[in-house]
C-alpha cells in the first residue's frame, strides 16, 4: 500500500515539473509569498526605525496644548513660508483666539496657519506637521508633531516654548471658555483684563473682599489638605439684573490671573454626564461660571425639557469625582426660587448680594465715566439716579447715548428713571425670607472669612 502512494506521488511530482504551467504557477506563488514576506519584514523594520528616529506628539482641538502650538505655528520663520496655510479671522475654527490683535486694525487679526502636512525646520531639527479634522466631528482637529532625529527631551522644549510664548503673549489677557455639547471647552474669547476698581458694587468694598477670599483659598492648598476638607471654595452671587455679577467675575478673573470657563446650565444639550466631563475637563486652577442657575430647575426637576437632572448638578460640582482647586461661581436674579440643596455650605461657602445703586455708587461710576465732568454735574446725576432706583447697567445704558456730555446727563438719567417707575426699596422682605430659608448670613457682610491656619 505504501509503495503504491508513493509511486503516485512521484508520478504526480513528475507530471507536474513536466507541465510548464503548473511550474510556472508554483513560482508565481513562491515569488508572491517572498514577496509579501520581505514587504512585511521592510515596513516592520521601517516602523522599528521610525520609532528609533522620530519622537512624535499627538494634540488635540480641545487642549490647550493646541492653541500654544498653533500660535507657535504661526509665527514661526519657517511655517511663514508655507504654501498651503489655513486663513482665519475669528480664529475659532483652530482653536486659537488673537490675544495681541488691536480691534480695530483687521490685518493683525488675520492668522496663517500651515495647513495639511508641513516640514519645518527647528533648533537643527526637521519637524513634520500634520493637521487633521475629525471626520465625525467637524469642529475638532488634530496636530500631529513628528521631530525627526529628535529626542523626547527636545520634543518637551518645543512644547514649553510654545506655551511660555503663548502665555507672555497672554499675561495681560483673560481667557474666556464655554462648554461644548461633547464635554469639552472652546476658547471663544480673550479679552483684555479689566482692573477690579472698575467694577462699580453695591455695597461697596465687596468686589475687594471677594478678591481676597479668593487669594487666601488658592494660597491654601496644604491647609485643606492638612485637614481632610476637599480644596473647593463656591460663591454665590445674587441680586436684580444688571448689578454687576458677570462684571464681578470678569474683573477677579484678571485679578487673579485665572481664565473663565463659563457653563449654561439651561441648554437643552446639556446632560448629567456632559456637564461631569466638562467639569472634569476645566482647567484645575480656573474660575468656574454657572450663570443663572435658577433657570435651569424648577424644584429639582429640569426645566424646559432639560436632559440635566438636579442630581447630577450637585453630584458634577461636589460628588465623589468633582475637580478640587477651581473657584465656583454661581449667578442668579432670583434667590428664593433656588433650592437649599444647592447653596448649603460646602456647595456655597460665600454668598454676596449685589443690590441697586446707592447715591454713592451712581456717584462713583458717573466719576469714572466722565473723568473730567465738573463736581455739580457728578452730583447731580447720582441725585437724579436715587438711593437703590437703578442699576449699574440702566445707568450706563443711559450714559452711553451722551457720553460727552455730562451737563445733559441728569435730565436723561431722571428720565429714566421715571420710565422705569421703580420705587426705593423700603423693604426687603422677600430677600430676607429667602436667605433665612436657606441659612443665609448677614448679607451687610460682603464675604465669610475664609479658614485661618
Amino acid at each position: 500500500m505504501a509503495r503504491h502512494l508513493s509511486r503516485g506521488c512521484s508520478s504526480l511530482a513528475s507530471s507536474l515539473l513536466a507541465n510548464q504551467f503548473a511550474t510556472g504557477g508554483v513560482a508565481v506563488l513562491l515569488t508572491g509569498a517572498a514577496l509579501a514576506a520581505t514587504r512585511t519584514a521592510a515596513r516592520a523594520a521601517l516602523e522599528l526605525a521610525l520609532r528609533r528616529c522620530v519622537v512624535r506628539a499627538e494634540l488635540d482641538s480641545r487642549d490647550d496644548s493646541y492653541r500654544w502650538v498653533v500660535a507657535w505655528l504661526a509665527a514661526h520663520p519657517s511655517a511663514r513660508e508655507a504654501r498651503h496655510v489655513t486663513v482665519c479671522t475669528s480664529l475659532r475654527r483652530v482653536g486659537h483666539t488673537p490675544i495681541d490683535a488691536d480691534a480695530d486694525a483687521d490685518e493683525e487679526r488675520l492668522l496663517l496657519v500651515p495647513a495639511g502636512t508641513s516640514l519645518l525646520s527647528h533648533a537643527g531639527k526637521w519637524l513634520l506637521v500634520r493637521r487633521e479634522e475629525d471626520a465625525e466631528r467637524k469642529e475638532r482637529e488634530g496636530l500631529s508633531l513628528q521631530l525627526l532625529l529628535g529626542s523626547r527631551e527636545q520634543m518637551a522644549a518645543l512644547l514649553r516654548e510654545a506655551r511660555e510664548a503663548y502665555a507672555a503673549r497672554a499675561r495681560e489677557r483673560t481667557r474666556v471658555y464655554f462648554a461644548d455639547e461633547y464635554g469639552g471647552w472652546a476658547c471663544v474669547a480673550s479679552v483684555a483684563r479689566r482692573p477690579l476698581d472698575s467694577v462699580v458694587l453695591s455695597p461697596a468694598g465687596a468686589a475687594a473682599a471677594v478678591r481676597d477670599d479668593c487669594a487666601r483659598f488658592l494660597a491654601r492648598r496644604a491647609w485643606y489638605g492638612a485637614r481632610g476638607i476637599p480644596y473647593r471654595r463656591g460663591y454665590l452671587l445674587h441680586g436684580p439684573p444688571g448689578t454687576g455679577k458677570t462684571s464681578l467675575v470678569g474683573a477677579l478673573a484678571g485679578e487673579l490671573q485665572l481664565p473663565i470657563y463659563s457653563l449654561s446650565l439651561a441648554s437643552g444639550r446639556l446632560t448629567d454626564d456632559t456637564l461631569a466631563e466638562a467639569l472634569a475637563a476645566a482647567a484645575p486652577r480656573c474660575l468656574l461660571l454657572l450663570e443663572d442657575v435658577d433657570a435651569a430647575f424648577g424644584g429639582r426637576e429640569g426645566a424646559g425639557g432639560a436632559r440635566l437632572t438636579f442630581s447630577g448638578l450637585l453630584n458634577a460640582i461636589d460628588g465623589v469625582a468633582a475637580q478640587e482647586g477651581r473657584l465656583l461661581f454661581m449667578s442668579t436674579n432670583h434667590l428664593d426660587r433656588l433650592d437649599a440643596a444647592l447653596v448649603r455650605p460646602g456647595r456655597v461657602d460665600v454668598r454676596v448680594h449685589l443690590g441697586l445703586c446707592s447715591r454713592e455708587q451712581a456717584a462713583a461710576y458717573a466719576r469714572r465715566f466722565y473723568d473730567d465732568a465738573a463736581p455739580e454735574h457728578i452730583d447731580a446725576i447720582a441725585d437724579a439716579a436715587g438711593e437703590g432706583v437703578v442699576s449699574v447697567a440702566d445707568l450706563q445704558g443711559v450714559l452711553m447715548q451722551i457720553p460727552e456730555n455730562p451737563e445733559r446727563a441728569p435730565a436723561a438719567v431722571a428720565a429714566m428713571v421715571a420710565e422705569l417707575g421703580r420705587k426705593p426699596p423700603s423693604d426687603d422682605g422677600n430677600l430676607q425670607e429667602a436667605e433665612e430659608a436657606m441659612g443665609g448670613q448677614d448679607r451687610s457682610k460682603p464675604v465669610v472669612d475664609a479658614p485661618t491656619s
